[in-house]
């Protein structure tokens, strides 16, 4: 369910407008009131390119909610103090921007002397006014000034909101909108973070999620199982930013999720002790399938912490597609109430056609010891070659001879190849993308100015894509990503990632392709939507060889 910290409104008969703000907006004209919707003509919004992106969203959503209320869809367009006045005609604009952020609103300010100081370096807060001669060629218009980011959205939202759209609240229409030359303002909040939490979001939640943000099952999830996706969560944030909130506590339920080709078979639960007490547990499945490494324990000072391994006891019992589980861990003490924490585990079977060979994604990645080639194609005597226990965790590539073809380089697509075949049930976020990381060894660019040190990554018939992976730096120097605690030398290893579209499930080759020699490569990883960070990368996939 949502749960909402506060929410207090006064319905009236001309809108909507929270306890305690100010109001500024009218449906009738008068000679203090600025149009933003008059004789079926709509004010144009004027916002600069350079502001925020949630603030040019927001200013999206004011000129539609502009729209619901009066039936006018007026223009929003990105303009500078020179363009501002251009293809204007009469009609007053509305000018939107963030202090310090947006150049517009800079133009304003300095044009006019405007007084933003009850505004200046606040939280959160915003000032709008109708300002006279805001820029060239520009008699009037409205000005939305926000403090900072959420300053202004939460400035469009509020007019938004007297303007009578809130959320999906039902509309009353007007045919004419108008706000005071006055205009409104919103100081800093007196609760600096405000928020929603997520509670109870299985099964209510999790499953009106599924029916208004997937296909209506389980199997159009990805591989974490889980419906709360960024179709879900645009609402979820919008909601808060039109309650004017900040912050975004999710839920404490966990969630589960495994396949029949993740490499560590299983997930678990640790169950541990908050205080002094002794309690002991018990853990109970709805579903026969699951398999418990235990199903009661005792926690104590002694024992401080129980690990509850979750997996499935048989694969081939369970249909293909996603299964779902419900665990339910009871912990009891003396003296004190049972404490019941359900556990969601989703288990998904994926079928692999039983002729394929190579690689097969689990857990949403593919994951390849770059010594583990199907196929080595040498070009003028050049081939790769396995450089045994080198690198971080098996063995690595290298080209040989190590200078190549007399220290010559090879075209994009013309040079020496390992090829490595794999199978993907999923694409990152269904979207058809894919994302392949190969880790190399951090070379310096060894050879001439004009050759970058660099290799071709390609995905079945697609192009091959060039990499030349290390940045340039002054001579004797290192480039910047070489140092710090993530950098290069730091991790001994150079990320280099290429990316594909238009990928479908099913069986695919990744070729990897000589450019320059001297190229190590140890590791090559593809995200299919569950890669998660990690120093080493995923342990290696499940391999088939036929």
């Amino acid at each position: 369910m949502l749960r909402f910290f506060a929410l207090a409104a006064l319905l009236v008969v001309n809108g909507v407008y929270g306890i305690g703000q100010d109001t500024c907006v009218t449906f009738q004209s008068s000679s203090t009131a600025v149009p933003i919707v008059s004789k079926n003509k709509a004010a144009p919004i004027l916002i600069s390119a350079d502001d925020w992106p949630g603030v040019q969203r927001a200013a999206a959503d004011f000129a539609s909610d502009i729209q619901k209320v009066t039936g006018v869809q007026p223009s929003l367009t990105n303009v500078t103090s020179s363009t501002a006045s251009k293809n204007l005609k009469s009609t007053t604009p509305i000018i939107v921007g963030t202090l310090g952020k947006s150049s517009l609103i800079a133009a304003v300010v300095n044009a006019t002397n405007l007084d933003v100081s009850s505004i200046q370096g606040q939280w959160e807060s915003f000032i709008a006014r109708e300002v006279k001669n805001p820029l060239p060629g520009i008699d009037s218009a409205y000005v939305i000034i926000g403090s900072d980011k959420r300053g202004t959205v939460f400035a469009l939202y509020d007019h938004s909101e007297q303007f009578g759209e809130w959320a999906d609240v039902p509309v009353t229409k007007h045919s004419e909108l108008y706000v005071s030359a006055s205009g409104c303002s919103h100081g800093e909040p007196t609760v600096k973070y405000r928020g929603i939490f997520l509670n109870d979001e299985q099964p209510a939640l999790q499953n009106w999620a599924i029916e208004k943000f997937t296909n209506g099952s389980l199997s159009d999830m990805g591989p974490f199982g889980s419906p709360f996706n960024h179709f879900f969560y645009v609402h979820v944030f919008e909601l808060i930013l039109r309650l004017k909130g900040n912050y975004l506590w999710p839920g404490m339920c966990l969630l589960h999720t495994l396949d029949n080709f993740d490499t560590f078979g299983n997930r678990y639960v640790d169950v541990g002790s908050g205080g002094p007490s002794t309690f002991t547990f018990t853990v109970t499945s709805n579903a026969s399938w699951v398999q418990l490494s235990e199903t009661h324990g005792t926690v104590s000072p002694s024992n401080p912490e129980s690990r509850v391994f979750i997996s499935v006891k048989d694969w081939s019992k369970l249909p293909v597609g996603t299964s779902q589980a419900t665990l339910t861990f009871t912990a009891t003490a003396k003296g004190q109430l049972p404490l019941v924490v359900p556990v969601y585990f989703n288990a998904t079977r994926n079928e692999l056609p039983s002729s394929f060979k190579g690689f097969v994604e689990g857990a949403g990645v593919i994951s390849m010891e770059a010594a583990h080639v199907a196929r080595n194609t040498s070009v003028s005597g050049v081939y790769w070659k396995t450089l045994p226990r080198y690198g971080r965790t098996l063995s690595a590539l290298t080209t040989w001879p190590h200078l190549g073809d007399n220290e010559g380089n090879f075209t994009v697509g013309a040079g020496p190849s390992v090829e490595y075949d794999f199978y993907n049930f999923n694409t990152i976020g269904e979207s058809g993308n894919l994302t392949v990381t190969t880790f190399v060894n951090p070379s310096f660019n060894a050879g001439e100015k004009d050759r970058p040190i660099g290799f071709a990554v390609q995905l079945d018939s697609q192009a091959p894509q060039p990499l030349y992976f290390f940045p340039p730096a002054t001579p004797g120097g290192y480039p910047a990503a070489w140092g710090g605690n993530d950098g290069f030398a730091a991790n001994n290893i150079i990320s280099v990632v290429a990316s594909f579209t238009g990928v479908s499930a099913g069986a695919h080759t990744l070729k990897i392709e000589m450019i320059e020699p001297s190229v190590v490569v140890e590791k090559i990883v593809i995200n299919a939507g569950g890669l998660l960070p990690s120093y080493l990368g995923p342990p290696e996939s499940i391999r088939f060889y036929g």
